[in-house]
């Protein structure tokens, strides 16, 4: 017994050494680890920061407020004796691409999500080139492209939340993000099918292809983030978000106008001749909605809208500076214009619409809408009633009508007859599973347009959302 003991106790602190051996080893190996994942972090954030001074078309990114937060972040992650937990710049960073997020409508891992739309976002040589469609395969601008787009891969596919050291849950948060605004223009298909372009499997000059393609179809800088635009004087050209998705399908007893409005839009895209147009008729018949309806179909086949107002014409040479070189198709949009008698800036009009010295730019139209037939405000003086004051009366008449001779295409909506009035408000009632008998319904139709503002599709559509909120 007294040997079994014995041997017992030395079994015991045999043991008890082996685990201790085991117990050191492990933790000697997980410094080891973490010594090397440290070694690699800084080795990598050392590389990336070298590389990102070399960068030469896309230098804009350097600029990018997020970019330049991450770069003194490389800096001190590559030196010695650092704590990234202590570093607060590195949760700023983190902080400002939230709000990017939300404000870009970016989902996923958003940081890859924000590094892909900057490179969207940016203008340059290269990106502009291959918006006009003028860049050549291993010419000059692509060879160089091939050298950014390499720094850039790395760039995307840098783990900046293992640099800033947040804990597994908000980490799972920002690589999984779901924005919480409503959808903006951002969510263009082509844009989230870039997201797998910077994929290390994927040769280098096929990412560079990827890119010139969407460049083409879609523009580059805020032209590819936004299809509409409005002109203001001291900011120019700002971007407009959360367009109202109206399709031609929607707009009922148009079936004319949409052809005709379209077939010229269409011409103009393809490159072939293509008018002016003045869409001229009573409030309410589709005038805006249509040009809504054109955008919403043809805004991924590269075109655009800028709205002007008659106010701020006189800058419209301003625009067209900015847009006569770009890729893109812009319809520059005259919403509701006319002119009172004693208002002259339909003379610079004129000049503007027929292009002046310089000539209008191929890839510009003019669209305006209108209620009046000839734009500029008539007074019985220019038929020649009481025209003491003007001699040549026929002349100051043909003066104000010439404008309208300027728009190479008239199209004119008319209101809608009993009939045709409740014919849309049939369509619109079935559409909305509106399920009033026909008769109330053509009833209640009518006493509103009555008691409203006539027979229109706009009156139409209040009649029918006025049904809609009150079965709620």
């Amino acid at each position: 017994m007294r040997g079994f003991n014995k041997f017992s106790h030395i079994v015991h602190r045999f043991i008890n050494r082996l685990l201790g051996i085991v117990n050191k080893l492990s933790t000697d190996i997980k410094y080891y680890l973490n010594f090397r994942e440290m070694g690699l972090m800084k080795n990598t954030s050392m590389d990336l920061h070298r590389k990102l001074e070399k960068i030469i078309l896309y230098r804009g990114l350097l600029r990018d407020k997020i970019v330049k937060l991450l770069l003194p972040l490389l800096e001190e992650s590559s030196k010695d004796g650092e704590d990234k937990s202590d570093n607060c710049s590195g949760y700023e960073l983190l902080r400002e691409l939230l709000v990017e997020a939300e404000k870009r409508n970016l989902t996923g891992d958003i940081w890859r999500s924000y590094i892909l739309d900057a490179v969207i976002m940016d203008e340059n040589p290269f990106s502009l080139a291959c918006e006009r469609g003028a860049i050549k395969e291993r010419g000059s601008l692509y060879n160089i492209a091939l050298h950014d787009f390499q720094i850039i891969r790395q760039l995307y596919n840098f783990n900046i939340y293992e640099l800033i050291d947040i804990n597994q849950d908000i980490c799972l948060s920002v690589k999984n993000f779901s924005n919480a605004t409503k959808e903006t223009e951002l969510s263009y298909k082509e844009i989230e099918e870039l997201n797998g372009t910077f994929s290390q499997d994927i040769e280098i000059a096929e990412v560079v292809n990827r890119f010139a393609a969407f460049y083409k179809e879609q523009g580059c800088g805020k032209f590819a983030r936004y299809s509409a635009f409005r002109f203001e004087k001291g900011t120019g050209l700002n971007g407009i978000s959360g367009l109202e998705s109206v399709d031609f399908e929607d707009l009922i007893g148009i079936e004319i106008q949409r052809q005709a409005l379209t077939r010229n839009t269409e011409a103009f895209l393809n490159g072939a001749p293509a008018n002016n147009v003045l869409l001229y008729g009573d409030r309410g018949t589709g005038k805006s909605s249509s040009i809504k309806a054109l955008l919403n179909r043809y805004k991924g086949s590269g075109l655009r809208i800028i709205e002007i107002t008659r106010h701020n014409i006189d800058c419209f040479h301003l625009v067209l500076e900015e847009i006569k070189e770009r890729g893109l198709h812009f319809i520059i949009l005259l919403d509701d214009l006319s002119f009172e008698e004693f208002e002259t800036d339909y003379k610079y009009l004129k000049s503007v619409i027929e292009g002046g010295i310089e000539g209008r730019p191929s890839n510009v139209l003019i669209y305006a809408t209108s209620n009046r037939r000839h734009i500029i405000k008539e007074s019985w003086k220019d038929r020649g009633e009481n025209s003491a004051d003007d001699i040549n009366t026929g002349e100051s008449l043909q003066e104000k009508l010439s404008l309208v001779d300027r728009f190479g295409e008239t199209i004119i909506y008319t209101s809608p007859d009993k009939l045709e009035y409740l014919h849309i408000v049939e369509e619109l009632a079935a559409r909305h599973n509106i399920g009033l008998p026909l008769e109330e319904l053509r009833s209640q139709a009518l006493k509103w347009e009555l008691w409203h503002n006539g027979k229109s599709g706009r009156t139409a559509q209040h009649f029918i959302n006025s049904l809609l909120s009150e079965s709620r």
